[in-house]
This record gives C-alpha cells, sequence and structure tokens, in this order.
C-alpha cells in the first residue's frame, strides 16, 4: 500500500448508514473470564507506547516464527492501543488457538463477534482454528457467530470514502478509480486519505472506496458474489458522492483486490457502458469464477483489465487469477497480466503505488 503523507480537506466521509438493527447483540453462550493481560515488556519493548499499527505488524512477524507467546502479547495490546477500539479480535483468537488455550480463544472469538464481527463461514474452515472446533463447546459458539453475522446483516451499515485531488471544484470531469475490498475488510484500504491523497494529487483521479454489500461488523464488511447485486451497491455509492464530484461519463475504473478483485471483474465485464475496465489484485472469491455467463459484446473491444497475483500465493488465487484472464481475453477485451515471482504473500503488489497510474490508463485505452 502507498504510504504518502496525507492532507486531509479532500476526504469526504460519508457516515455509516444504519439499518433495523436491533440495539442488543445475541448472547454469547459462554460464560468466560477475560484472560489474564499478558506481559506490557517484550525485551526491551513496552507495548503500552507502540502504536496498533506497529504492534499487529509485530503479532503477525512473530505468529509466522511461531513465537506465539509473543504474538498474543503484541496483538492483546495492539487492541487496546486502537482509539476506535474493536479491531484485532480475530487474530488473537487465532494465536490463542495455534497456543493451545482455547478458553482465551473462545472467549476472543466470542467478544469479537459483537465488537469487531466475525465471519463465521471462514471461522468454521480456517486451521489455526482446528482446536478450538475440537471443543465439545465449539458448535452452539458456531451457531452464535451465525446469529451475530445475521445481526450485523441486519444492520444495513455502509460506508463511502471519498478522496479528491487538492484544488478540484465539482464541474470538471475526472476519472473515478473505485475501490472494492477484500473480505472482511473495509473501503479505506482504497481511500484512506493518509495512502490515497499523494496519489490522488499526482494522478489527477478521485478514490472511491465502496463498502461491500453485506456488512459483517462495525468496520468489516463481505460482498455477496451476486453480480447484480454488488453492481447496484457500486452504482448507489458514486450516486452518493455525485454532489461533490463530476465523473467524466465512461471513465469509471473499478480496482479491487482478493474477493473485491473478482467481484470488480464481474461486474466490470458486466456493464462496459458504464466501466471502462478494472485492476484485478490477487483476484479470488467464495464462488466460481462466472464470467462464462458474460455473452461478448462490441464494447468488451475498447474495455482495459490489470490482472497481478503473486506466483508463489495460494494456489487458488493464482488459478482464478489466470481464469479471470482467461475469460476476459475471451471476450475480447485487452488484459495485461503479470505474476509476481517470488512473491508469496496474499497482499497488494510491490509496485502499486508505481504503477497505478500506468494500470489506470491500460484501463481508459482511448477513452483519454
Amino acid at each position: 500500500m502507498p504510504r504518502a503523507l496525507a492532507c486531509l480537506l479532500a476526504l469526504l466521509l460519508l457516515a455509516p448508514s444504519t439499518g433495523a438493527q436491533e440495539p442488543t447483540p445475541p448472547r454469547p453462550p459462554l460464560d468466560l473470564k477475560a484472560p489474564p493481560a499478558p506481559p506490557a515488556r517484550l525485551g526491551e519493548l513496552d507495548l503500552k507506547t507502540l502504536d496498533g499499527a506497529a504492534l499487529r505488524a509485530l503479532a503477525y512477524e512473530r505468529y509466522e516464527e511461531g513465537r506465539l507467546d509473543e504474538a498474543i502479547a503484541l496483538q492483546h495490546w495492539s487492541i487496546l492501543a486502537r482509539k476506535e477500539g474493536g479491531e484485532g479480535h480475530y487474530n488473537l483468537a487465532c494465536f490463542y488457538a495455534l497456543a493451545g488455550k482455547v478458553d482465551a480463544a473462545l472467549y476472543w472469538l466470542q467478544r469479537g463477534a459483537t465488537e469487531e464481527g466475525v465471519d463465521a463461514a471462514w471461522a468454521q474452515e480456517d486451521e489455526d482454528l482446528t482446536a478450538v472446533r475440537a471443543d465439545p463447546r465449539w458448535e452452539e459458539v458456531k451457531n452464535f457467530l451465525d446469529d451475530c453475522n445475521a445481526w450485523w446483516e441486519r444492520s444495513g451499515r455502509s460506508e463511502t470514502l471519498l478522496v479528491l485531488p487538492a484544488g478540484y471544484e465539482r464541474g470538471r470531469p475526472v476519472t473515478a478509480v473505485v475501490g472494492l475490498h477484500g473480505l472482511g475488510a473495509q473501503p479505506r484500504d482504497f481511500a484512506d486519505p493518509e495512502d490515497y491523497q499523494a496519489l490522488a494529487d499526482r494522478l489527477g483521479v478521485a478514490f472511491v472506496g465502496v463498502s461491500g454489500t453485506t456488512p459483517l461488523g462495525p468496520r468489516a464488511y463481505a460482498w455477496s458474489e451476486d453480480p447484480a447485486r454488488d453492481a447496484e451497491r457500486v452504482k448507489k455509492a458514486l450516486a452518493e458522492v455525485a454532489d461533490r464530484v463530476t465523473i467524466a461519463p465512461g471513465r469509471v475504473v473499478l480496482v479491487g483486490f482478493s474477493q473485491g478483485a473478482q467481484v470488480a471483474a464481474e461486474v466490470a465485464a458486466r456493464d462496459p457502458a458504464t466501466f471502462a475496465g478494472a485492476i484485478l489484485l490477487s483476484p479470488g472469491g467464495r464462488q466460481p469464477v462466472r464470467l462464462g455467463e458474460v455473452a461478448p459484446a462490441e464494447a468488451h473491444a475498447g474495455r482495459g483489465f490489470v490482472v497481478r497475483v503473486g506466483a508463489a500465493e495460494e494456489p487458488e488465487n493464482v488459478a482464478t487469477a489466470d481464469e479471470v484472464a482467461r475469460a476476459l481475453r475471451g471476450l475480447g477485451a485487452r488484459v495485461d497480466e503479470h505474476a509476481y515471482e517470488g512473491m508469496d504473500e496474499h497482499a497488494f503488489p510491490p509496485d502499486y503505488e508505481e504503477r497505478l497510474g500506468a494500470w489506470i490508463e491500460h484501463c481508459l485505452g482511448d477513452r483519454r
């Protein structure tokens, strides 16, 4: 992700909308005591003085190295460091589960389900939670996670973020780059001013971050992977910002990561009149690719797609990237496909910030 310093003046944050969510969340089935707080010092580090992002990054490093007690301590204090609260419970539950501390894992799963949202379907298959699922209490916890997912979905929450080039005045047509986040993520991944203001200024485009169709928590969303529903959500987001930005006709480019990338391909391919194309980063979803349902049209020949994936990522992501690229070529679209040798992380490409402008231009083609 880009790390440019930001000016907040051009950011519009449309507050999350809410529906008829019940005020009280489902009641946790297990009455568990909070695990004791781990020590706030780790070697020379005073964990109370570090910010949440630094703590989470260090926690993940320790997790990958198998140093689970350290990962637990870092993740615990990262949750307390977040001013808005709530994020990180699920990972902490995973660390505890891998360490064989099942009660602590179940405590954080239950708490996370109501405070940050836990994807019940993923919890059912996540290898990190194997020890938890072997516990005889898992079935009632799994039912609770399902109930919490339904509770969050009924909230009707959504978010739309907008970052405009500095000095932009409404009425001047501008290219819109619409970001579709991954499963369980949030629109800030594609429209955080700290990351995207400098890019908006340099590229002269508007960035629109769109929350997925299904809320999983206060700051976590998923896409339905129903192309019609997902397209409706994207178009609704564009309508929400229309009073503040004038988007040039035919100059809307989707950019998505993981689940959002697969959704972006499906949405853009089905509506080439609205979308100039899409930038697809490590695409992958819960449902099979459905681009075979799309009939080739004359308009597809003018649309551009960029497909990027780490060559050593999960085989499913590599295969999906190739399948999507082949399907888009079959429609007659211009496809720029590349796999990064040696890249084994499911993450944004290393040259994302550097190459984003060129990728947008590829999607626009002769619409420049």
